[in-house]
């Protein structure tokens, strides 16, 4: 990724599904160890990614397929969370970057579900945006570093100014210890 130019996937014509870059992959591994990110190897099992639609208003979503109660059993036994759908507005595909980024922020949604974490929403989409951060800060074009300023500038409680709290607890502490620092915020 970091090698990328520009920020455009190059395809006009919608796939079926939204393709999964396996270089994230890679990144997450690279940053995160087995314990903490134990769902990486299930992602090729219990991942599905679909398109939402165009018109909705957001970019992405994630949706655990089990009903409440199972996903509470689960929860309460250490169980994984079974089937989780990540939907993707079809408008990122012309966008790799965003693309990218939306679907990081998406799969620290799921992290944070499966070790039974709750956030107060500032701390929550601001963790999930720290996802979005790390794939900017590995695309050296123009855009993508605008793109990253303006998360750094944003005045939402949620997406700006919990980003800036999560960003900088991660830039005194690092990854390791944010990760085991998360279920005590």
């Amino acid at each position: 990724m970091s090698g990328a130019t520009g920020d455009r996937l190059g395809e006009n014509q919608l796939p079926s599904q939204p393709k999964f870059p396996d270089e994230m992959i890679e990144l997450l591994k690279q940053k995160l160890t087995k314990n903490d990110a134990p769902f990486l190897k299930f992602l090729g099992k219990n991942l599905t990614m679909s398109w939402i639609e165009e018109d909705d208003s957001r970019l992405g979503m994630t949706r655990f397929e089990y009903n409440a109660n199972e996903l509470f059993r689960r929860r309460k036994l250490k169980l994984s969370c079974g089937p989780v759908t990540i939907g993707l507005n079809p408008i990122l595909n012309r966008d790799i970057s965003l693309y990218n980024h939306t679907l990081a922020h998406e799969l620290l949604h799921v992290y944070l579900f499966q070790n039974q974490i709750d956030l107060k929403s500032d701390f929550r989409e601001g963790f999930c945006n720290l996802g979005s951060s790390l794939i900017y800060e590995n695309y050296s074009s123009k855009l993508s570093k605008y793109r990253l300023k303006n998360m750094n500038e944003n005045t939402d409680p949620d997406y700006g100014i919990g980003f800036r709290k999560m960003k900088s607890m991660l830039d005194k502490i690092g990854w390791k210890r944010l990760l085991k620092k998360l279920p005590r915020l």
